[in-house]
C-alpha cells in the first residue's frame, strides 16, 4: 500500500512538472538545431572533451538570460521588442530589429539546410523535403493556435533523446568527460577562441530571448506563479546542456579501407591530442 501511494505521489509530481514545461524547455531544445549540432559535433571532433567546460559555462549564461527574459515578461506583460521601443529611440529600435531579422534569417536558412541534409541521408531530394517542410511549418504557425503549437514543439523536444543514445553508443570515458566538464582548458590559438565564440553564439541567441519573454507574456504569467516558470527555464537549460554534451562527444576511432585518403590518423581530428 505504501509503495502504491509513493508511486502515485511520484507520478503526480512528474505530471505536474510536465504540465508546467513550456518556453524554457522549447528554447533550450531549439538551441540544439541543425546549426547547433553541426557546431557541437565539429567542436567534439577537433578538440575532444577539452571544450566541455565551455558548455557548462554557456549553460549558466543561458539560464541567466532566459530567466531574465521570462521575468521581464511576467513583470511587464510585454515582449522584448515592445520594451525596446518604449525605452529607446526609434533609430535604436530599428537597428535592434534589423539585427534580429538578420540573425533569424541566418538561423532559418540553417534549419532548412539541416532538413535538406537529413532528407538526402534518407534518399529524398532537397527539392522535395524543403518545400514540404516550409508548407507544414508555415501552416502550423499561421493556422494553428499557440496552445497546440507549443505542445507540438514540446513533443519535438523529445527527439533530442537520440543524442543521448548516440553519446552512450560512442562509449566515452565518463571520468574524462566529468573532468573536462569541470576543469577549464584554455588555449590562445585563434581557432580555439573562434570555436568558443561559435559555441556561445549558437547557444545564447537573440530569438531565444524574444521567444521566452513573449511566450511568458502571452501566457499571462503572474509573479505569484513565476516560480514554476523559473523551474521550467532551469530544467530546460539542464536538458539542453545534456544534449549539447551528447552531441559534443567525439566519435570512436573509425576504420576505413586503405583506398580512402582520410583513413590516415592525421585526417581524423578526434584522434589528435588525446
Amino acid at each position: 500500500m505504501k509503495y502504491r501511494l509513493a508511486l502515485r505521489t511520484l507520478a503526480r509530481r512528474l505530471f505536474f512538472i510536465l504540465a508546467i514545461l513550456g518556453p524554457g524547455l522549447i528554447t533550450a531544445s531549439a538551441d540544439n538545431d541543425a546549426s547547433g549540432i553541426a557546431t557541437y559535433s565539429l567542436v567534439g571532433s577537433h578538440y575532444g572533451y577539452r571544450m566541455l567546460w565551455v558548455v557548462v559555462v554557456v549553460t549558466i549564461g543561458e539560464v541567466i538570460v532566459a530567466e531574465m527574459g521570462a521575468r521581464m515578461g511576467a513583470v511587464t506583460g510585454k515582449g522584448t521588442a515592445d520594451l525596446i521601443r518604449e525605452n529607446f529611440s526609434l533609430r535604436i529600435t530599428l537597428f535592434a530589429m534589423l539585427c534580429l531579422v538578420i540573425a533569424n534569417l541566418g538561423t532559418t536558412v540553417g534549419q532548412f539546410a539541416g532538413i535538406a541534409a537529413g532528407g538526402e541521408l534518407l534518399g529524398i531530394s532537397r527539392y522535395i523535403t524543403v518545400p514540404i517542410a516550409a508548407l507544414v511549418l508555415g501552416g502550423l504557425v499561421i493556422l494553428g493556435s499557440y496552445f497546440y503549437v507549443e505542445k507540438f514543439l514540446l513533443a519535438l523536444s523529445l527527439f533530442s533523446l537520440c543524442y543521448v543514445a548516440s553519446a552512450i553508443l560512442a562509449k566515452p570515458d565518463w571520468g574524462e568527460v566529468l573532468r573536462d566538464s569541470l576543469l577549464p582548458h584554455l588555449e590562445m590559438a585563434p581557432m580555439y577562441i573562434l570555436t568558443i565564440l561559435a559555441t556561445v553564439g549558437t547557444t545564447i541567441t537573440p530569438w531565444g530571448i524574444c521567444y521566452v519573454q513573449s511566450s511568458v507574456a502571452d501566457k499571462g504569467v503572474k509573479m505569484s506563479e513565476y516560480k514554476y516558470t523559473r523551474l521550467d527555464v532551469v530544467f530546460g537549460a539542464a536538458w539542453g546542456m545534456w544534449f549539447q554534451h551528447s552531441s559534443s562527444s567525439p566519435p570512436p576511432p573509425l576504420s576505413f579501407p586503405p583506398e580512402y585518403a582520410w583513413n590516415r590518423p592525421s585526417r581524423q581530428p578526434w584522434r589528435l591530442n588525446r
